[in-house]
């Protein structure tokens, strides 16, 4: 059925009569909420052309709900007439014919037009408004058009408790209900989850609410005037996502007071506070042993310009031998070459050298005697400070270094197809939240973290007085999420609270707030300022030198090995060249 056909003629359903639902009254609201559309969800009989004459906006009356496409009126202001011919039994069909305009029913304003005779108007409404309530439709009036209640008004308001009053008398009778909460209840669940929210007992000993997200909730309690409840659920520390879902999506938190990610939550959620990065903590590099301070000096660049420089200088001076003497002597070509990098006086130097082996021998000298100062003096500084290994700064390092990341199963689960590449998924450890919190308080150097940065905030500012810091905050991040307040489908303190929410966030009190979340964790005991005297300076030593005696002992080792086979070997081949003379008599 098309849009057109769902329509009724107005002259078909309009009946010229007296309208007790005034004229004035109409055009009241109109000039006050300025309707986008005024509209009939459920059929029934409607009163007089005088509602239609004093009305600006369009007048729509539906036949079928249930196929009817509210996403052309979802954003914007709709005023609802639902006709109410008949005591109690209407509901299942009030019931049936808003089904399907729930969504936009909410964001509205709606008028219960009660046209049958009714004894105590009052309790006659309470069906209907306990039924509303239920579907959380706050913006809800009835009006008697009969003659034992004519032109009486009556609303409901479910805050601190259930009641229905009667409006009559007032001109504006969409009251606005979630300004004052009187008390109403607010249920959430507290949990250890710094910096966002944690209790703790401040220098007089009275117990407080820490944390950014603390903050804010109190901040909405204490302008709508409602009352926190707390959820009690024993035999857990730390927040459960998972269980908080459940309670959410059962209607037992009513708001939680833990800012969470809210993509791909079956929740509802307040504006979000900012985007969230989940990235890598790493354990900072940690010191070089001493023994190893030489190789430090020696990077793969260096090692190749030598390697470059001593096939040239093997190259020339074989040239060399070959000009001079007329052959090559490759003995003597290797130990000009080693002379040459490490700056000593050259093997051949007694030889008669001609003008063109004196150039190159300089040539060389002077490199060699470059690359020796620029070495010596890097190794002096080496020796004066410590040694750090290199940071790991990317996907490619951790893979190489082999470092376990620990990660809470449940924020695993929910990013695992996201994370790549395979390599590094495999590095992931997924553990349970209080097993990975445990290790990560203590700065357990075997792993690395997935960690949120407003909780790697704290650990950031915790080093904040060290000389070196013991976790670093990488850029290799997971995810990025918008965090916000969860509360459950449809929730009537969604726009209220979001509006405190960007209030705060204007004022600068949620920077403040943020930034002092350390000094209460601090205050909590939850953190300690870790203040360390740690000199970078070392003296040297001979550990330092480890590396150099050890290759210096080799090479002696070698040489004096060498030395022994060659007289080893000479005695042997003397003895045998005798014996081969004596046997073939040979001269």
């Amino acid at each position: 059925m098309g849009f057109f056909n769902k329509v009724f003629v107005l002259s078909m359903v309009l009946v010229v009569a007296g309208c007790p639902l005034r004229g004035r009254q109409i055009r009241n609201l109109q000039e006050r909420f300025n309707f986008h559309t005024i509209i009939f969800p459920c059929p029934g009989r409607f009163w007089s052309d005088t509602f239609i004459k004093e009305i600006n906006s369009p007048v729509l009356f539906i036949v079928n709900s249930s196929s009817f496409d509210t996403k052309r009126l979802s954003n914007f202001n709709n005023l609802f007439i639902i006709s109410v011919g008949g005591h109690q039994q209407d509901l299942p069909s009030i019931s049936k014919c808003t089904s399907n305009f729930l969504g936009i029913l909410r964001r509205g304003k709606t008028i219960l037009w009660i046209n049958y005779i009714v004894r105590t108007p009052s309790k006659d409404t309470v069906p209907y408004f306990e039924y509303m309530w239920t579907k959380k439709i706050l913006d809800v009036v009835a009006i008697f058009d009969s003659e034992s209640a004519s032109n009486q008004a009556f609303t409901y308001n479910p805050f601190a408790s259930f009641k229905v009053e009667n409006i009559s008398s007032q001109r504006d009778i969409f009251l606005d209900k979630l300004g004052n909460l009187h008390g109403f209840p607010i249920t959430t669940l507290i949990k250890r989850d710094e910096p966002r929210i944690f209790r703790y007992k401040d220098y007089n000993g009275r117990t407080k609410l820490g944390g950014y997200g603390a903050k804010i909730f109190q901040a909405f309690l204490k302008k709508h005037n409602a009352t926190l409840e707390e959820y009690l659920m024993p035999n857990t520390t730390y927040l459960n996502i998972e269980v908080l879902i459940n309670l959410l999506s059962d209607g037992n938190v009513s708001i939680s007071i833990h800012p969470y990610a809210q993509a791909g939550l079956p929740t509802d959620g307040s504006y979000p506070i900012g985007l969230m990065d989940e990235c890598i903590m790493v354990p900072a590099p940690q010191e070089i042993i001493p023994s190893k301070y030489l190789l430090v000096s020696f990077p793969s660049q260096v090692w190749m310009l030598l390697f470059g420089t001593a096939i040239l200088t093997l190259t020339q001076n074989l040239y060399l031998n070959k000009f001079m003497a007329g052959k090559f002597e490759l003995g003597l070509a290797f130990l000009d070459t080693a002379s040459a990098l490490v700056w000593q006086p050259f093997g051949s130097g007694a030889r008669n050298n001609s003008w063109k082996q004196r150039c190159v021998r300089i040539s060389v000298a002077i490199f060699g005697f470059f690359i020796a100062s620029i070495y010596g003096s890097r190794l002096a500084s080496v020796f004066v400070t410590k040694l750090f290994q290199p940071p790991l700064e990317t996907k490619e390092d951790m893979i190489r270094a082999k470092l376990k990341i620990l990660m809470i199963q449940v924020e695993f689960e929910f990013l695992r197809n996201i994370i790549h590449p395979q390599e590094f998924r495999d590095l992931i450890v997924p553990a349970g939240i209080d097993v990975v919190k445990a290790y990560r308080m203590f700065f357990n150097s075997s792993y690395g973290y997935a960690i949120p940065d407003d909780r790697a905030m704290l650990f950031l500012l915790q080093q904040k007085y060290l000389k070196r810091q013991l976790v670093l905050y990488t850029k290799v991040c997971l995810a990025t999420m918008h965090v916000g307040f969860n509360m459950p489908m449809d929730s009537p303190f969604k726009d209220i609270f979001s509006r405190v929410l960007l209030q705060t966030i204007q004022s600068g009190l949620y920077f403040k707030w943020y930034e002092d979340a350390f000094d209460e964790a601090v205050e909590a005991g939850i953190f300690t300022r870790q203040i360390t005297d740690e000199n970078m300076a070392t003296p040297i030593s001979v550990a330092h030198l480890t590396l150099a005696w050890t290759i210096l002992f080799g090479g002696l080792s070698c040489s004096l090995l060498w030395f022994l086979i060659e007289i080893t070997s000479k005695k042997y081949l003397l003895h045998a060249f005798n014996n081969l003379r004596r046997k073939h008599n040979l001269p």
